[in-house]
């Protein structure tokens, strides 16, 4: 822990950096230490998931996909477009449907060995990705929290962004650790790099992408995540998560047994 920090609420200060420490290019030809992914955890970060030359690979190949400018928001126009590989999750209402996209099939074959990979790492299932192309330092992501079942995973290819995470909600401990908008996570995140926030911390945390005076090239970011029925249809919300509870237990347990399986046959042989 780092002494005499200058924050004032604190005597000591934590940045939740893990796994590889280098950025690209440096870190091109390594792959990143595999995270302890213990339950006191919030989220894993690690900075050199993919090395360069893979990253750039699936950067140029997102690149060519049919993408369409779209926006969460109500009254502000897009600042990037996105292609969606799986269910898509419900807009709100006041979002102009031509700022809107469906989905366009299942995941393609391009990116079921990545899609795996994903999965093993999280011993988890998703069902969606959803792939946002951000055109320059213009480009940004709104402060919000994902309303969504289990964990979401987040890629990024190409141009180096700072990304954001805070706290959404004063620590509940006697101290106050920390209070609400506080930064909990800021980091210029690398082409390869990879950042998940833990299904359990979902509601704990906001993420933002905050615009740059800097000029910069093209972001792609990958975003895995289960997409029940309730959240496809909407409205999102506290309703449309309770009713999909079920739905995703089931296909976690599904998922699980099938690995299981899979690894059992493995080691048969």
């Amino acid at each position: 822990m780092a002494e005499n920090t200058g924050i004032s609420w604190t005597n000591h200060g934590w940045n939740p950096r893990m796994g590889c420490d280098k950025a690209a290019p440096w870190c091109a030809g390594e792959s990143s230490a595999a995270t302890n992914l213990g339950a006191r955890l919030w989220i894993d970060y690690q900075s050199c998931f993919l090395d360069q030359v893979r990253a750039q690979h699936i950067f140029d190949w997102l690149s060519k996909q049919p993408m369409r400018p779209e926006t969460g928001e109500c009254k502000k126009p897009p600042t990037h477009d996105t292609i969606q590989w799986g269910p898509r999750q419900a807009y709100l209402a006041c979002v102009p449907s031509e700022f809107r996209v469906t989905s366009s099939g299942p995941i393609p074959q391009e990116l079921s060995k990545l899609h795996t990979e994903i999965e093993q790492r999280y011993q988890a299932h998703f069902n969606t990705i959803q792939v946002n192309r951000h055109w320059d330092q213009n480009s940004y992501v709104q402060p919000h929290t994902d309303n969504m079942h289990g964990h979401v995973v987040m890629l990024s290819l190409g141009a180096p962004r700072r990304f954001l995470l805070r706290y959404k909600h004063d620590d509940k401990a006697k101290a106050k650790r920390w209070k609400v908008g506080d930064i909990f996570f800021d980091q210029v995140l690398p082409s390869g790099s990879l950042l998940t926030i833990y299904k359990r911390h979902q509601f704990d945390l906001t993420h933002e992408m905050p615009t740059q005076l800097e000029p910069c090239g093209v972001r792609i970011s990958l975003i895995w995540r289960y997409l029940t029925e309730s959240v496809v249809k909407g409205p999102l919300g506290q309703q449309s998560l309770i009713q999909g509870q079920a739905e995703y237990k089931a296909a976690q347990e599904a998922w699980l047994k099938a690995e299981a399986a899979r690894i059992g046959l493995d080691i048969d042989g």
